[in-house]
């Protein structure tokens, strides 16, 4: 059982990272600006797991 809740924090634990990386410090109006700067925000975070895999 202890095991599930580890394994279940550590995801939760990733997910919460990961929307605190994307919420961070937009600053612009517009629908389309936001959501252009959320999607460079996922190329961005998943630039830096492709270099986490490599390095």
């Amino acid at each position: 059982m202890e095991a599930d809740r580890a394994r279940h924090y550590q995801v939760r634990s990733t997910s919460e990272r990961c929307n605190s990386d994307l919420k961070g410090n937009i600053r612009v109006r517009g629908a389309a600006k936001v959501g252009l700067y959320l999607m460079f925000g996922i190329v961005v975070m998943s630039a830096e797991a492709l270099l986490r895999l490599v390095v």
